[in-house]
């Protein structure tokens, strides 16, 4: 089990991974970062119905935020919780909500994740203790309840009335056109500091094999490639 969460805490961090290689090799602020992938996303919702979820998960982690992630080693770290602890049946877990804002300007608490939980069936019964404290209560014990909280699905996820959906992560979007492209901005009020580069403009449902072989990558900084396209990427 605890394997298989970090197989897919891995692939959900695909972007963010880039996004560090841009500000490692270019440590100022600004610019813009393009990249290419090539299924095609309709929902940016990690609760939602999707049928590229791997894609969908790594372009919503730079959106959206969970309680928890994975450092190298395969522990759980800090995130939008700083802390929690569970009684000894590990079966009432307590997850502390460090102070973060949502990309609207208003504040993270217990019950925006409670209400953003509602759609996931884990049998589990969430609740708040306070404004800014969570309870996990599970029908039988959850060693590793932690990791599982660094999985795309348990990203705390703010839906308003229009059907439009906030998160709290470093990029907010600032242009969405489903299964086309997506433009994400930098949150400049970000709880973990503002991310280098001004935009990541993805865009989506992208023909890659045509566009490597005549060279025709343009302006992209990174793209997605297949086993097979890893040949004739390098062949001149």
């Amino acid at each position: 089990m605890k394997r298989s969460i970090l197989r897919l805490v891995a692939a959900s961090s695909f972007l963010i991974a880039i996004v560090a290689g841009h500000a490692s090799s270019r440590p100022r602020y600004g610019g813009t970062v393009r990249v290419l992938l090539r299924d095609r996303v309709n929902t940016l919702d990690p609760q939602g119905d999707e049928e590229h979820t791997a894609t969908r998960d790594r372009v919503s982690a730079l959106i959206f935020e969970t309680l928890t992630q994975m450092d190298a080693l395969g522990q759980p770290q800090p995130r939008l919780a700083t802390s929690w602890k569970a009684d000894p049946a590990k079966r009432s877990w307590q997850f502390n909500l460090r102070l973060a804002e949502f990309h609207d300007g208003s504040t993270v608490t217990a019950q925006d994740v409670v209400a953003s939980w509602k759609k996931i069936n884990t049998g589990w019964k969430i609740s708040a203790l306070d404004k800014q404290t969570v309870i996990v209560e599970t029908p039988s014990p959850v060693f590793h309840l932690p990791e599982m909280l660094a999985l795309p699905k348990f990203a705390v996820v703010r839906r308003n009335p229009d059907n439009t959906i906030v998160g709290t992560g470093p990029y907010k979007i600032s242009d969405w056109r489903p299964g086309e492209r997506v433009t994400l901005s930098a949150n400049e009020d970000y709880w973990g500091g503002r991310s280098f580069p001004d935009t990541i403009e993805i865009q989506l449902a992208s023909t890659m094999r045509e566009q490597l072989l005549e060279r025709q990558l343009g302006p992209y900084a990174a793209a997605e490639l297949g086993v097979d396209q890893v040949r004739p990427a390098g062949t001149e």
